[in-house]
């Protein structure tokens, strides 16, 4: 199943050190980006989206961009304005919509390419979409574009120990930024991009 899938590389992006991956980035990107366009489920979408911000938090958001980039140049813009920025409000479960905002705020304060002139455009729209994530409830309506795809999985019938492995890969809801908090994280990041960049 398509969100199992996405459970796994969390787990593989969250745990490994970047130079171990890097190598199959560019491949795992290509085959979730095809995946997407040939079954645009919201499960998938939001799937992508929590696994793009724990790929963020624990990386970089420079590294997630030029990764992104290396595949086809300025997908990263076409990610975020097709994909997350339509969608980020939807994603449910409290450590999901707290690793968003987390990977928010590295886009917005710790990648010099959001202020450069390719992806400048997008700063503000992200800037309001973190503060929907963190001050507003989940959006729970689904646009009439999308269907929801549902996948019953039982554990019990499930032949191969490999398969449960992958089941319970980040199902836990283990908190990988526990000891950060993303609005004293805000106030912190904005201040010292604002004495990087005065006047901005």
């Amino acid at each position: 199943s398509d969100h199992l899938a996405f459970f796994l590389l969390e787990s593989i992006f969250l745990s490994l050190p970047f130079d171990q991956v890097q190598p199959f980035v560019a491949n795992i990107f290509q085959l979730v980006f095809a995946r997407i366009q040939s079954s645009k489920t919201l499960k998938i979408m939001r799937s992508f989206i929590v696994f793009l911000a724990f790929f963020i938090g624990k990386h970089g958001a420079s590294t997630v961009l030029q990764a992104i980039d290396n595949v086809q140049p300025n997908l990263f813009m076409m990610v975020m304005s097709s994909l997350w920025l339509p969608n980020i409000q939807k994603v449910s479960g409290l450590t999901e919509r707290k690793a968003c905002a987390i990977a928010m705020i590295k886009l917005l304060t710790d990648c010099p390419a959001l202020l450069g002139e390719t992806y400048f455009s997008l700063w503000s729209k992200v800037l309001a979409a973190l503060m929907a994530v963190l001050e507003l409830p989940q959006d729970e309506s689904a646009p009439a574009d999308v269907v929801e795809e549902e996948v019953d999985v039982d554990i019990a019938q499930a032949s191969h120990a490999s398969f449960e492995t992958l089941m319970h890969a980040r199902k836990k809801d283990v908190d990988p930024f526990k000891d950060v908090d993303p609005k004293k994280l805000l106030a912190f990041s904005l201040q010292r991009l604002s004495q990087a960049h005065p006047g901005k």
